[in-house]
């Protein structure tokens, strides 16, 4: 199962894709949507930096026969991006 996980201020953003029709876009730890697999996703929601500052987070998946490109991005700014090619670059 691919994941990319990065830290944005005081909060761990990710996406995973588990291969079996889901990706989930979460903020620490929590679901915060999803949605059924396709060639291309991009999932997004809101995360509270601030008191009374938000910002708008992204997660991009892209399937492709060789290889899957997962990618976040905050206020259209690429945050984390990597590109899996086997069952051997997957987290756990």
């Amino acid at each position: 199962m691919p994941i990319l996980t990065s830290k944005y201020h005081d909060s761990t953003i990710s996406i995973g894709y588990s291969g079996q029709g889901q990706v989930e876009l979460k903020v620490n730890g929590i679901i915060r949507t999803k949605a059924a697999q396709a060639n291309y996703l991009k999932l997004a929601t809101s995360l509270q930096t601030g008191y009374e500052w938000h910002e708008w987070v992204e997660g991009i998946c892209l399937i492709k026969p060789t290889h899957t490109q997962l990618t976040l991005t905050c206020n259209n700014e690429t945050i984390a991006d990597q590109r899996f090619n086997s069952e051997s670059d997957y987290q756990q």
